[in-house]
């Protein structure tokens, strides 16, 4: 279902937005399994920006079923080929974004670093469901830093892969700190999906919308990662093999 130019273009920006994964019905069960979850907890009052869930599968089966029953495994195998792509976690993410909300992260980070793990919580490809629409800049959008991927395979040979650690995931903060170029928003519709590189550097946005936005993030994992956790920090395409060979040609 990947062309030779997705794997091109996830190979040198890191991520593939990719459109209409989801179709309407799974997506209005998905909203469901979300209001339930909010209204069962809600966000503190005057909370704004960025809120999440952590939710065993079993708790949303909806959302679950947003891996398990769409094209999301396939399309992670064929980045990750000859492996097969299954869940890395117990868990799944809900994270809301609240407005008003104006503040743009400043810099990017990489996810499952806190300063007490004795290792990164590592994965292979982040997938995110888009459940409205964020075609607008502001609109609850995360941003990526395309190409971070590679440049963070060299922060990690340069640090060490629990380098990290003490920093949250984010390079910025060493001494001297990483610079990036400049960042773009991903401007998805309902029923989108983001597959992004574990590596990949990431943050949200702001929201000054006058909606809530709401994302589900699987992390994924190419099958047998644990074995080799720690090559793939420092070999962005260790588990990436059809895309490592679609790059080569094209060089």
């Amino acid at each position: 279902m990947l062309t030779d130019d997705d794997l091109r273009r996830f190979g040198e920006d890191g991520y593939l937005l990719l459109r209409d994964v989801i179709d309407g019905d799974l997506l209005d069960a998905i909203d469901a399994d979300i209001d339930s979850v909010v209204d069962e907890k809600p966000p503190p009052p005057d909370t704004v920006g960025a809120y999440r869930y952590y939710k065993r599968p079993e708790r949303v089966p909806a959302v679950s079923d947003s891996f398990h029953r769409t094209a999301i495994p396939d399309l992670v195998g064929e980045l990750v080929a000859p492996h097969r792509a299954v869940l890395a976690f117990e868990h799944i993410q809900i994270v809301l974004n609240i407005p008003p909300n104006p503040a743009r992260a400043p810099q990017p980070h990489v996810d499952g670093h806190l300063a007490h793990q004795d290792k990164p919580d590592t994965f292979s490809v982040l997938a995110g469901i888009f459940l409205g629409d964020e075609t607008n800049i502001d609109h609850g959008n995360i941003w990526v830093w395309p190409g971070s991927h590679r440049q963070h395979e060299h922060v990690y040979g340069r640090v060490g892969v629990r380098g990290l650690l003490p920093y949250g995931g984010q390079a910025a903060l060493l001494d001297p700190p990483e610079f990036y170029d400049e960042p773009v928003p991903i401007l998805a519709r309902r029923g989108d999906v983001l597959l992004a590189h574990y590596l990949l550097g990431h943050a949200t946005g702001a929201n000054t919308s006058d909606h809530v936005r709401r994302v589900v993030y699987h992390r994924i994992v190419a099958e047998g990662h644990e074995d080799r956790w720690a090559s793939t920090l420092t070999d962005a395409f260790h588990e990436f093999e059809p895309v490592r060979g679609t790059l080569d040609r094209t060089v």
